[in-house]
């Protein structure tokens, strides 16, 4: 069986489990432009690594691609379409995810304070490019919204993940 022929079989099983399974036919269809027209017995360890890894740093996408290859592959198998699995038996670790800095009320106070001091003073001295400390005042009230917002956003998040028990 042709590898191209093995992901639509793959493709329409899912289908009819009832998934979308959007992305992993944008993968599977990647995966076989990439390797070309084999058979899915014939598919090389090192050409799968190459898909996998691409040329890029370690990121969330290459364990997308692994996940997606380890399912249509776990199909193969079991169905007895390839004898083994050509996958990396080691996949890196996942990047760390970015905890954004949240402002807490006092530091945006302390903002917002600071922005209203330098205007005070742009007033009181008449200083010439006194509009640019205008806009700065502007920028910084902006910033203090919606790093406020985003803490409220992010708490909201995290007492639902706790209500819901993850």
């Amino acid at each position: 069986m042709k590898l191209q022929q093995a992901v639509e079989a793959y493709l329409s099983h899912k289908r009819s489990l009832g998934m979308q399974c959007k992305t992993i036919a944008r993968h599977l269809r990647a995966f076989c432009k990439g390797i070309g027209d084999v058979g899915a017995n014939e598919v090389r360890d090192d050409a799968v690594r190459a898909y996998i890894y691409g040329s890029g740093p370690v990121t969330t996408n290459l364990h997308v691609k692994f996940g997606v290859l380890r399912g249509f592959y776990r199909y193969l198998l079991t169905r007895g379409y390839v004898a083994s699995s050509p996958l990396p038996t080691h996949v890196p670790r996942k990047p760390e995810q970015l905890i954004p800095h949240i402002f807490t009320r006092e530091e945006i106070r302390q903002l917002l304070r600071a922005a209203q001091e330098r205007q005070w003073h742009a007033r009181k001295l008449s200083h010439p490019l006194r509009h640019i400390q205008y806009n700065r005042t502007a920028n910084l009230r902006a910033i203090a919204t919606l790093a406020m917002r985003r803490s409220r956003r992010t708490a909201r998040c995290r007492n639902r993940r706790r209500q819901s028990g993850s």
